[in-house]
Parts: C-alpha cells; structure tokens; sequence
C-alpha cells in the first residue's frame, strides 16, 4: 500500500493487491503499460519504483541507486 501511495505521487497509476485477494506478506501492485506510454515514461516508472522501494525496504531511510 505505501509503494502504490508513493508511486500514485509521483504520476504513476499503480494500485495495490491485498489481502483477501493475495496472502498478507504476498501484496504486490499492479502496473498496466500499454503501446501509449512512452519509453520516457516507462522508463521513469522504473527508475521510480526502484528508488522508492529501496526506501520502503530500508524503513524510510533514503538509498543512494547504483546503475
């Protein structure tokens, strides 16, 4: 849920699977891309999703990405 609030911020439409539909420590986001995206969007959604979920995972403490 925090992951698709964050992502939802920053432009990108990814809502949250969660319980009862999938087991409580299984909760994912569903992200759809269509042949309308762009490849700069599509892009920035990966770089996003990445840097925010580095942060969720080290409990808010922001992460320096490495390429």
């Amino acid at each position: 849920l925090q992951l698709s609030e964050v992502l939802f911020k920053n432009g990108i439409n990814a809502q949250p699977i969660l319980k009862p539909a999938v087991n409580e420590l299984e909760a994912r986001v569903r992200i759809f891309m269509t042949a309308e995206h762009s490849a700069e969007q599509i892009e920035k959604t990966v770089e996003v999703l990445k840097r925010e979920w580095a942060v969720i995972r080290n409990g808010g403490v922001v992460v320096e990405a490495s390429r």
